[in-house]
Parts: C-alpha cells; sequence; structure tokens
C-alpha cells in the first residue's frame, strides 16, 4: 500500500511544473530506487526509535544505557564500508542491495524475538549484523538510482533521493508508533481473556502476589495490590507483543523489497552518483 501511494505522490508530482525538477522520475531505476529508499528509510528510522524504546520503557533502562546497548550497529556500518566500496564497482549492485533487505529482514525477524527475560547483550550480534546490512544498502542503491541519469541532473536526483529516505523515515516512526499503541490495546484485550477466578496460573499469581504484599499491609489492602500487579503484568505483556508485531512488519517490508531490487536496470557505478547520494 504504501509503495502505490509512494507511487501515485510521485506521478501526480511529475505532471506540475516547480522549481525542482521532477522529470528525473521519469527514469525508471531512479523512481524505484526512490520507493526502495523509502521503504528501508522507514525500516531504519523504526528500528534506532523501536529499540532504545524498548530498552527504556520495557526494561527500565536508563537513556545512557539504552543508547550503549544499540550503538554497536555503527561497528557493522564501518566494516560494511570499506569492504562494499570495493564490490560496488564489481558485482550487480543489485546484489548488494537485495543482500542488505534480507540481512536486514533477518535481523528484524531476530529482534521480534525479545522477551522480558533479555540482558543488554542478548541482541548485540543483530544490532552489528543490521549496520552491515545498511552499508549493503545504501550506497549500491544509490548507484542503482542515480547512476543511469545523466550528469547534469545528478544533483537535483540527489535531493529528491534523499527527501524520499527522510519522508520515509518520518513515515516509518508515525507507523510504528501507531501499531505500538493500537496493538498494545488490542493485545492487552486477548491477553485479558485469561485473568478469569476459574484460571490455576491467575489464582496462583494473585495468591503470590497477596501473600507478599500482606507482609505489609491488611489482606483487603493486600489483595487489591495483588490485582494492581497483576494487572500492571498484563500490560506490560501486550506492549511486549506490540513491539514484536512491529518488528515482524518491519521484516515483510524488507522482505517485499527483494523482488523490487531486480526490477530495476543494472548499472555500473559512477563515482559522480555514488558521492551526490551522501
Amino acid at each position: 500500500m504504501i509503495v502505490c501511494l509512494v507511487a501515485f505522490v510521485i506521478s501526480q508530482l511529475t505532471r506540475q511544473k516547480t522549481l525542482v525538477d521532477l522529470s528525473v522520475f521519469k527514469n525508471r531505476n531512479f523512481t524505484l530506487g526512490c520507493i526502495l529508499i523509502f521503504l528501508f528509510g522507514a525500516a531504519i528510522y523504526s528500528a534506532v526509535t523501536l529499540l532504545p524504546l524498548y530498552y527504556q520503557s520495557i526494561m527500565d533502562y536508563s537513556a545512557w544505557w539504552a543508547g550503549l546497548v544499540v550503538s554497536p550497529r555503527g561497528i557493522g556500518s564501518i566494516i560494511a564500508m570499506p569492504l562494499v566500496g570495493i564490490l560496488v564497482s564489481k558485482l550487480d549492485s543489485r546484489i548488494l542491495v537485495s543482500t542488505g533487505f534480507t540481512i536486514f529482514g533477518v535481523c528484524s525477524l531476530f529482534w521480534a524475538t525479545l522477551s522480558l527475560q533479555i540482558s543488554p547483550w542478548s541482541m548485540i550480534w543483530p544490532i552489528v549484523i543490521s549496520g552491515f546490512a545498511l552499508g549493503l544498502v545504501f550506497v549500491p542503491l544509490s548507484v542503482t538510482a542515480l547512476g543511469d541519469l545523466p550528469s547534469q541532473n545528478v544533483g537535483n536526483a540527489s535531493g529528491l533521493y534523499n527527501l524520499m529516505r527522510n519522508i520515509g523515515g518520518s513515515v516509518g516512526i508515525s507507523i510504528v508508533q501507531t501499531v505500538l499503541v493500537r496493538h498494545q490495546q488490542l493485545h492487552q484485550t486477548e491477553l485479558v481473556r485469561n485473568l478469569t477466578p476459574t484460571s490455576p496460573n491467575y489464582q496462583q499469581n494473585l495468591s503470590y502476589f497477596a501473600k507478599l504484599f500482606s507482609q505489609f499491609t491488611d489482606p483487603v489492602t493486600a489483595r487489591a495490590q495483588a490485582l494492581g500487579q497483576v494487572g500492571q503484568i498484563l500490560s506490560q505483556q501486550a506492549s511486549v507483543w506490540s513491539y514484536v508485531d512491529d518488528f515482524r512488519y518491519m521484516a515483510f517490508a524488507c522482505f517485499a523489497c527483494v523482488p523490487i531490487v531486480w526490477i530495476v536496470k543494472r548499472v555500473r557505478a559512477r563515482g559522480g552518483a555514488a558521492a551526490a547520494a551522501h
């Protein structure tokens, strides 16, 4: 649906005369490249937003520790960039881009296995590998999108290309935040069905917390606090599942991009095109 929306907006813009030359969207490689960077930008910024947010809101990490846990992504990018600089002139850039999308999708699926029992280092390898996937996508995709354009149009096209990436990031963050809120309510509605008086697990947990709190207060207050604690655990589990849904959607978006990559024409690396994309 997002791809269709972007394509529609692009088609409408190309019919209008503006200060920016939109005729570059008539080039198939550039248009498909913009769609791909839009979707990848959405996935990247969503991951950058979701992981620290999960560690802070669910795992109760400080902002410092949440940032420290996800920082190894830069290591993967540092490793990838020199390697990609060599491979982009020797391999079909579509191979690198599709590999990058696939790896990032697999990392998203791994993030979708998160739980309340993860340690600060449980996700370090997917985070590092996802950074490597970024390097496989950014430069080769810019080569594919801009390398088929006339040299005089590369500067104008690179601005539009980067704009699509930033817009994709904004749209992605908005979508994942909306999914978080709505799916938390959905999962909470589904989970609350298990909180019935006839449920052994419910009665066991309620009795455990009531006994625990009764050491500090009267039995009536302790039972009320136990009910509140069970409700808090349910809300926390619903939140975890909403994060899982977000990461699964990110993986699906990345895997859906792989066939699109192979629709574009093969393009030889050109120094100006790759440099302009940055």
